[in-house]
C-alpha cells in the first residue's frame, strides 16, 4: 500500500515540476500531461479511502467494482478545471451574477449531464451547499482559494434563479 501511494505522489511530483518548468519557460503545457490519472487500482484504492469518510458521516458509498478510470480521470480533470476557474472568478472579483460565471456553472452542469448522472440547477444548489457544509469538502475548497466554498454556493443560487 505504501509503495502505491509513493508511486502516486512521484507521479503527482512529476506532474508539478513539469509545470513548473512549462510555466518558467513560457511553453504550453498539453491538457494531457497536466492532469496525468489513475489506473483502476489506484481510482478503487482512493474511493476506498473517500468511501471510509462517506460511511462514516453519511452512511454513503461509492461504487468501486465497475469504474471506468478513463471517465473518473476526465471527470476529476472537468472538475479541477472548473474549480481553478471559479477560484480564478473569485480572485478577480466577478460578481457571483457575472454572465461569465454563469457559463460556468452553465459548461459544468452540461458535463455533469452528459458524463456522470442527470443534475439541474436545483440539484447542483443542493450540491454545492454540501460543501458548504461538510468540512472536509469545505476544506478542500478553501485551500484552493479561501472563500470559494460559498461563492460557488452563492454562484449557483444565482445561477438557479
Amino acid at each position: 500500500m505504501l509503495e502505491k501511494k509513493k508511486e502516486r505522489i512521484s507521479l503527482i511530483l512529476s506532474t508539478i515540476n513539469e509545470t513548473i518548468y512549462f510555466e518558467e519557460s513560457g511553453k504550453a503545457m498539453t491538457e494531457q500531461n497536466m492532469f496525468k490519472g489513475l489506473n483502476k487500482e489506484q481510482w478503487q484504492e482512493q474511493l476506498n479511502e473517500q468511501n471510509e469518510y462517506l460511511r462514516e458521516n453519511y452512511q454513503y458509498e461509492i461504487p468501486v467494482d465497475d469504474i471506468n478510470s478513463e471517465e473518473l480521470d476526465e471527470s476529476a480533470r472537468e472538475s479541477q478545471e472548473f474549480m481553478g476557474k471559479m477560484a480564478f472568478a473569485l480572485k478577480e472579483g466577478w460578481g457571483v451574477d457575472d454572465e461569465r460565471v454563469k457559463h460556468l456553472i452553465s459548461d459544468h452542469i452540461n458535463f455533469i449531464n452528459d458524463h456522470i448522472m442527470e443534475l439541474d440547477a436545483k440539484g447542483f444548489v443542493e450540491s454545492t451547499w454540501f460543501f458548504v457544509n461538510d468540512e472536509f469538502h469545505k476544506n478542500m475548497l478553501e485551500e484552493q482559494q479561501i472563500g470559494l466554498s460559498y461563492y460557488l454556493y452563492t454562484a449557483s443560487v444565482h445561477y438557479a434563479q
